[in-house]
């Protein structure tokens, strides 16, 4: 079992104790921080949560100044005007609110930071000379940091011994036909729509671009529209995600 730690800026966590036994209570664990404080490993030890004998991965740390590689959901961040990290990877957040696509977020990672970079040297009345985002950076913080942030050196890598978690994009999409980058053609063009197989420990779970279990197409679909408007708590009907929007 791994337990994950999401980390966002609201309450202290000075307020907080926590035995192994309350973690493993949880799949998620919300850790709530001042906006202005920042959270260290120190921090996260000292109320107990490191000390276990359950894997910790932290998650949506935008509060955080930590050495190690964390997942950053992009689009809800900049939603909330929170800080971004630099040594980072990727996640999602609710879909309630938010893209599912790891892409995405990528996407708006790259053109943010762009975009802030080539503003304050347009504001000199300059003309930028370096691109000070690469689509290569992009991609790493979409696959390799991933398997980084977990701990995981056999995951977000095409090597002999990785594990074969992959992703193979149709080449011949139209809005990917003819670049010569594959990655920014990928990172710059494509959505998941243009994802042609999916195989998670050299198992195809997206083949010839469907899903491999058929549940989804004579179960899961019902199951999740029936519960997308039911109220987990009080049994009611709610308005539906737009309400969010």
């Amino acid at each position: 079992m791994r337990i994950v730690l999401s980390c966002n800026s609201g309450l202290g966590l000075h307020a907080c104790q926590f035995d192994e036994d309350q973690l493993h209570r949880f799949d998620m664990v919300p850790i709530n921080s001042l906006p202005s404080v920042r959270i260290s490993p120190e921090d996260l030890h000292r109320v107990g949560i490191l000390n276990t004998s359950s894997p910790i991965d932290i998650s949506h740390a935008s509060q955080l100044c930590m050495s190690q590689y964390i997942p950053v959901t992009t689009e809800s961040e900049m939603h909330y005007g929170h800080l971004i990290l630099d040594q980072a990877s990727l996640g999602v957040d609710t879909h309630m609110a938010f893209s599912n696509e790891i892409l995405m977020q990528a996407r708006f990672w790259l053109q943010s930071a762009r975009y802030r970079v080539y503003a304050e040297t347009m504001g000199r009345w300059q003309v930028p000379a370096q691109n000070p985002f690469s689509v290569n950076q992009a991609f790493l913080l979409a696959t390799r940091n991933g398997g980084l942030a977990v701990k995981r050196d056999d995951l977000g890598a095409i090597r002999v011994a990785a594990t074969a978690d992959l992703v193979v994009w149709e080449g011949r999409s139209p809005v990917i036909l003819g670049w010569t980058d594959p990655v920014a053609a990928v990172i710059l063009h494509t959505s998941v729509g243009h994802i042609r197989h999916v195989l998670v420990d050299a198992e195809f779970r997206k083949r010839d671009g469907r899903p491999t279990d058929n549940r989804y197409y004579d179960e899961v679909q019902d199951r999740f529209l029936a519960s997308a408007r039911q109220d987990p708590v009080r049994g009611s009907q709610l308005i539906g995600p737009s309400s969010c929007k």
